[in-house]
């Protein structure tokens, strides 16, 4: 098993849209039967979200298929100012690309000009 951290303090985080960030991982490379999972996830807000809609999280490495359309990893409920995930179990997901050069995490139901920080701690298998 292999981990991957990514912030949004690394020089090579930009924001890609309203609810995007990008990470360019040029010589990033997954093997054709290589499985990621959600390890560990910190959202840190500028202030609380305003709306109580919840924060579906998304990533550009999954596998869409009939079961998973979205490349939902992980799902918050948005009523509290920061958010702390660790997940204990692993639940693995197909990559979509041996080669996939930029890393996109979508955080659906905010902005991500509201976030001051966010942390997300991939393991590949």
């Amino acid at each position: 098993m292999r981990f991957l951290q990514l912030t949004s303090k690394m020089s090579n985080c930009s924001k890609f849209s309203d609810d995007t960030f990008r990470w360019d991982l040029p010589n990033l490379e997954f093997t054709y039967d290589e499985k990621v999972a959600l390890s560990h996830i910190v959202i840190d807000f500028v202030n609380k979200p305003a709306n109580s809609s919840p924060i579906q999280v998304s990533t550009n490495l999954i596998d869409r298929d009939s079961y998973n359309p979205d490349g939902l990893i992980i799902c918050f409920p948005s009523r509290s100012k920061d958010l702390v995930h660790y997940s204990p179990n692993f639940e693995f997901w197909k990559i979509d690309s041996i080669r996939p050069r930029q890393v996109l995490f979508t955080f659906r139901g905010i902005a991500i000009d509201t976030v001051s920080f966010v942390s997300i701690v991939l393991v590949i298998q």
